[in-house]
């Protein structure tokens, strides 16, 4: 695939980066082979002239989830995708909004390319005027589980992810929930953001497995202030509560 990736010897149209990216989902940053592929398409994406649309965006990003900001070379292809994210010329869609960040699942905001990508995507999160599904709210939160809320740019998507979370109109069910809260794990509680987040999730009933993932989530949310003590008691509550009444 690398050897016919570099016989390409025309720019490359916007639809063409985002299925070209879209098609490394199940790859691994952790490859050799794959580093060396991401290498060349990172090349080729930089011919691209063109604008991007809504769903380029969200296929170019949903196909990097499995790669891991500490490589230097996804790095560099991140450089190149936020170029281009930022040409967006549509609003986002839910379902763009879930692709775009359930893809940085693997990404760490310890550098600064990271950071500038995040600067990108809340302002591309903020177009989106519909409702999101159970899915997309799950897909949003779960990816930025690798992101500290230290850093202003995360406090400042959390905000949006806060917002649009609260237009889910759907049950959300246990596994979606579980899988929220787990990606809340790198954040702290250095602000009233997280705790007004988690309290969009604490009335959801979980599972005992999906109270164990979510519990391992909140692991860094445990400080010394009474307001953390008390997002993470209402949590708890609520879900034993629920489940007692079901089980009548």
């Amino acid at each position: 695939m690398t050897i016919l990736a570099k016989t390409c010897t025309e720019p490359l149209s916007a639809q063409a980066v985002g299925n070209m990216f879209y098609g490394l989902q199940s790859m691994s940053s952790d490859e050799p082979e794959v580093i060396q592929l991401l290498k060349v398409l990172t090349k080729l994406a930089m011919t691209c002239k063109q604008s991007l649309i809504a769903q380029d965006v969200g296929m170019m990003f949903y196909g990097i989830q499995s790669m891991s900001s500490e490589i230097s070379e996804v790095i560099e292809s991140l450089k190149v995708l936020t170029k281009l994210a930022m040409t967006c010329i549509e609003d986002l869609l839910p379902k763009h909004v879930g692709m775009t960040f359930l893809g940085l699942k693997g990404m760490s905001n310890e550098t600064s390319k990271v950071i500038e990508l995040l600067e990108v995507m809340t302002k591309l999160a903020l177009t989106c005027r519909e409702d999101l599904d159970a899915q997309e709210v799950g897909n949003m939160i779960y990816g930025i589980q690798c992101m500290s809320s230290e850093k202003l740019e995360v406090i400042e998507l959390l905000k949006v992810m806060t917002i649009l979370a609260k237009t889910c109109t759907e049950p959300i069910s246990e596994q979606a929930v579980g899988s929220m809260i787990y990606g809340l794990q790198s954040l702290t509680c250095s602000s009233d953001v997280e705790h007004s987040l988690l309290m969009v999730l604490a009335p959801m009933p979980l599972s005992p497995q999906e109270v164990s993932n979510a519990l391992f989530g909140l692991i860094s949310l445990f400080d010394e202030s009474n307001t953390s003590i008390m997002v993470i008691f209402c949590f708890l509550e609520s879900n034993y509560l629920r489940r007692k009444i079901k089980l009548r």
